[in-house]
């Protein structure tokens, strides 16, 4: 299930990405209850990046519609 996550919804979309996976962590204070002051996410990337560089996550292989009522932007050449 994906839902729009605070601060990782700022990477931009590129269908060309090196993220080969976005793991999400929880972590519970109290035996069992979550608490979502303590989640982090990991991205896992098949290269190293730099200082400065952005990070491309890929929103899926969606048409022009979807990306604009879904993620609020829209590729050109996309169908």
């Amino acid at each position: 299930i994906w839902a729009l996550v605070p601060f990782l919804d700022l990477c931009n979309h590129s269908p060309l990405t090196q993220v080969e996976d976005i793991i999400m962590y929880n972590y519970f204070k109290d035996q069992g209850h979550y608490d979502p002051e303590t989640v982090s996410f990991k991205i896992k990337s098949t290269q190293d990046w730099k200082k400065g560089e952005q990070i491309f996550i890929c929103y899926g292989n969606h048409s022009n519609f979807t990306l604009l009522t879904e993620y609020g932007f829209m590729l050109p050449h996309n169908q």
